[in-house]
């Protein structure tokens, strides 16, 4: 049964709304979904809307762009769990990711003691659902209850992934009434979600659906997905990835390749599995034998070994500089200060689209995207030949160094691609909202609430 709540603040179309985010990701912890939640939640306070975000307590030590959330959002930290409040207080001793990474390096007691918590913690990723930070579920949900019950609010959004957010969706759903628009950044069951447990995540992705008042995804090759998949959900709104211009602004470029050299710049995360560079490696080497520059900057988490691998031999000595974890203002001014940028295909390709890419339509710099398992366009070169900022290349070497011999022809090619500003408006936070804003409407109003229907990013209407 529905506890009884105040009064919600506001009724009506375009009425102001007071909305709770539930996002475990969110400034100043930073990845993907914290930067699109982050700039989401500007573009609601631009509108008039009052926010509530639920997320982490973390460290002292993790300040990145704290400075950048909206005056009047009240956010409310809770703990993430005992093994992730382990991980960021290590990461925060440490200091660095360079630190982080060379602690990796020690045996004794140390080494010991990390192989111990790497062991328990994979454990715990393929035990709990979705993954492990599913742990933060027992600390967040009371805190999230209270919420619900002295807020007054008129619609939960929860933020997938990470899964406890719907969880914590479903269960303010459940217990309080209040509308539940469910945003999926990535599909509940992708690439990561573990082959034996597959079954089970279908099966609690279906309970989700049945309470969920609306949902939004990022790309419309997944809104189709889920429009088939539950009928009963009617419109699934399309709520991009996108980037804001304001984050540029007064950004002088960081150019760190040399003068006569072609400055290629990856900001992101690297996985073995998933998001794998070794075939532009292999690229590089094949250029540097016939005697082109091209040195490639990497600001972004990279296993340790992949680093190491990369490096052994000295083929790529001056070649490939791996920066770390940066500040994400410092990775917007590399990617300013980049000739061209790099975007590696995710598997499922078609389904997601990684918000780097608006990040780079925004630096304004032209784009190579790598085709990962495409064999022609996946979503991201379809959005990068629709803008003309760049070229594609399959995952392959040989193909990838001429894409790269193409940029290095003339510095006037370059010029060619660089993206006309008019042409990457369509892909801003703002108009991102627009959508965002409608299906919270949705949400409240139920399916009477129509769609806004704006530029994505695989180019369909």
């Amino acid at each position: 049964m529905n506890e009884r709540l105040p009064p919600r603040l506001t009724h009506g179309p375009g009425a102001r709304k007071r909305v709770l985010l539930l996002s475990y990701a969110f400034p100043p912890l930073i990845n993907a979904q914290a930067i699109r939640w982050l700039m989401l939640v500007r573009q609601l306070i631009a509108r008039g809307n009052a926010v509530d975000v639920l997320t982490l307590n973390l460290p002292p030590y993790y300040q990145d762009l704290l400075h950048e959330i909206p005056a009047g959002v009240q956010v409310h930290r809770v703990s993430p769990g005992p093994l992730e409040r382990l991980a960021f207080g290590a990461k925060a001793e440490l200091r660095t990711e360079n630190d982080w990474v060379a602690a990796r390096r020690r045996t004794g007691a140390v080494g010991l003691a990390r192989r111990t918590y790497s062991l328990v913690r994979r454990a715990a990723d393929a035990a709990l659902v979705t993954d492990v930070c599913t742990e933060w579920f027992p600390f967040a949900a009371p805190k999230a209850l209270a919420l619900a019950r002295e807020g007054r609010f008129d619609v939960v959004v929860s933020s997938f992934e990470p899964g406890v957010n719907h969880l914590l969706g479903w269960l303010l759903k459940r217990r309080t009434g209040i509308p539940w628009l469910a945003d999926f950044g990535d599909p509940w069951v992708n690439q990561n979600t573990p082959g034996w447990r597959r079954g089970l995540d279908f099966a609690i992705e279906r309970r989700l659906v049945d309470r969920i008042d609306a949902v939004s995804v990022t790309t419309q090759g997944l809104a189709a997905v889920y429009e088939k998949q539950y009928p009963r959900l009617g419109t699934v709104h399309v709520v991009p990835q996108g980037f804001d211009p304001d984050m540029f602004a007064g950004l002088a470029p960081d150019r760190l390749a040399d003068s006569n050299s072609l400055n290629l710049v990856y900001t992101g995360t690297l996985y073995p599995e998933l998001r794998n560079p070794s075939a532009v490696f292999s690229a590089l080497r094949l250029l540097r034998e016939k005697g082109l520059n091209v040195q490639l900057t990497i600001a972004g988490r990279v296993p340790l070994s992949m680093i190491e691998e990369t490096l052994s031999g000295g083929e790529l000595d001056g070649v490939v500089r791996f920066l770390g974890v940066v500040a994400h203002k410092r990775a917007l001014a590399l990617q300013k200060g980049a000739d061209v940028l790099l975007h590696l295909d995710n598997c499922g390709a078609d389904l997601q689209m990684p918000g780097k890419l608006y990040e780079y339509l925004g630096a304004g710099r032209p784009v190579l995207v790598v085709r990962h398992g495409q064999p022609h366009a996946s979503a991201a070169a379809r959005c990068v030949r629709m803008v003309g900022c760049g070229r594609d290349a399959p995952d392959e070497p040989h193909a990838i160094a001429e894409a790269l011999e193409a940029f290095t022809a003339t510095s006037r090619n370059l010029r060619d691609w660089e993206p006309a500003p008019d042409a990457v408006a369509r892909y801003s936070y703002a108009r991102s909202a627009d959508s965002l804003c409608a299906a919270i409407e949705q949400a409240i109003g139920g399916s009477s609430a129509r769609p806004v229907r704006i530029p994505v990013p695989d180019g369909e209407a």
